[in-house]
């Protein structure tokens, strides 16, 4: 299954990028937008940790070591750290594109 995750690295990073910038723009508030450009990008260095913490199973599967396993688990902590903000982001910025388009109507 590590091998299938390769293959989701690109969608999530892919669908995280876009959903931050178009939330953002969407949210119509200047500081959003700027959030929303930094984790667009950000997410794809969040991606290249999930490629080095893929790696890093897969070594610790051949042979289980305890630099394969903390490379693992601190790159897991940097790429989760990086999704959950760029997804809290995400979720703020459409509530407040929500909430000024209610207020408008």
């Amino acid at each position: 299954s590590i091998y299938l995750d390769f293959i989701f690295i690109f969608l999530y990073a892919w669908a995280i990028s876009l959903g931050a910038k178009v939330s953002a723009a969407f949210s119509a508030n200047q500081n959003l937008v700027t959030a929303g450009g930094f984790f667009s990008r950000v997410i794809w260095f969040a991606s290249s940790c999930d490629i080095v913490e893929n790696v890093a199973m897969l070594m610790t599967l051949s042979e289980l070591n305890e630099l394969t396993v903390s490379m693992a688990f601190y790159f897991a902590i940097f790429k989760f750290s990086i999704v959950v903000l760029a997804l809290l982001l995400i979720f703020i910025s459409l509530g407040v594109g929500l909430f000024k388009s209610i207020i408008k109507d």
